[in-house]
């Protein structure tokens, strides 16, 4: 494990000479290529397995917490339409506009839809009205980690386990220990609420104090989806 944390460490260094771009190829093309192919799960066992997702939530936080830190500067602004050009094609804009996804109904937060191709989903398809409030769709960051969470979210929800479910375990688990550390969960907005039903059903998840850090307390809905996984533990 030792020689994997080092391997994980190196690499994010790598990252950091390129974070943004890298963390969309990382978090919107070859996650969910591994996690939808199940000829590929095997490639997510420990450790490469544990040492990926450490890497993809390192690199999640990272590029999240620095993109919304402060101005862009006029070079930067530069780069950031380039990337939205570069990645338009993976990952497509919805054409719904920010008006209709606000009217968007949460009824369907506790449902499950696990679809052939998941990360086709647009945005407003995985979170409710109230998540979507302050997120840009059209931010090509937050569509990827939108999508993302979805396909997490499935996959936590399906009846099929292995190599992958393990996978979306220590995801969470490393999303759950970077805010104990005194991390910002800016990323976790764009977990489905549904997810945190399915999320305290796993043993090394299923606590309080875990219960209260995923889940938005500062949102009606949050705060009723909270109360009903408190009283499932």
């Amino acid at each position: 494990m030792e020689f994997a944390l080092r391997a994980v460490e190196l690499l994010y260094a790598i990252f950091c000479l390129d974070m943004q771009q890298l963390t969309l190829i990382l978090l919107g093309h070859v996650l969910p290529s591994l996690l939808t192919d199940s000829a590929k799960w095997h490639t997510l066992m420990d450790p490469p397995g544990r040492a990926l997702a450490k890497l993809s939530v390192w690199c999640a936080m990272t590029s999240y917490s620095s993109h919304y830190k402060g101005q862009p500067s006029p070079r930067q602004r530069k780069r950031h339409r380039e990337d939205i050009e570069d990645y338009s094609s993976l990952f497509p804009l919805d054409d719904t506009q920010q008006s209709k996804l606000m009217r968007l109904l949460s009824s369907n937060e506790e449902e499950h839809s696990v679809q052939a191709n998941p990360i086709d989903r647009p945005m407003n398809s995985s979170l409710s009205a109230s998540q979507i409030h302050n997120i840009s769709s059209k931010e090509p960051l937050n569509r990827v980690l939108a999508n993302l969470f979805m396909l997490i979210s499935s996959i936590l929800g399906a009846k099929t386990a292995g190599a992958h479910t393990q996978f979306v375990q220590w995801f969470m688990e490393e999303c759950v220990e970077s805010l104990e550390q005194g991390g910002k969960g800016g990323i976790l907005q764009f977990m489905p609420f549904s997810m945190v039903s399915e999320l305290v059903k796993v043993s090394t998840l299923s606590s309080p104090k875990i219960v209260l850090a995923i889940t938005d307390l500062t949102l009606p809905l949050g705060r009723r989806v909270a109360a009903k996984a408190l009283t499932a533990l």
